[in-house]
């Protein structure tokens, strides 16, 4: 199942970036693993820094962790979340994420 989870998200990065999104449908599922909704902001001027947010849902039984993102779109995607240190907003990488059963996990601006 895991593997088939790196490709549904590799697929949703790759659709999301290239802007081709909206003429498809808004999710994908390969195996128990469902992307919803993903979706990224334009980047301002000379920007290079691009995120995608989306929603993973777990139609199976077991746990199933995310531990890595890839895209045909850029030379690099990782996984990160942020904290808020000081009053600035930090990145940092995140090893995972812990997809459980029944419980959605929205990837959406302003959660880490």
């Amino acid at each position: 199942m895991f593997r088939s989870f790196l490709v549904i998200v590799a697929i949703a990065l790759s659709l999301t970036l290239g802007m081709v999104w909206a003429a498809v449908a808004h999710e994908l599922k390969i195996g128990e693993i469902g992307v919803e909704t993903p979706w990224a902001r334009a980047t301002i001027g000379a920007g290079k820094i691009g995120v995608v947010y989306l929603t993973l849902r777990n139609h199976g039984t077991r746990s199933d962790r995310l531990i890595a993102v890839a895209t045909p779109m850029a030379k690099r995607a990782a996984l990160h979340t942020h904290t808020m240190e000081k009053g600035v907003m930090r990145m940092r990488p995140a090893e995972a994420i812990e997809v459980a059963p029944g419980k959605p996990i929205a990837l959406e601006p302003g959660t880490s």
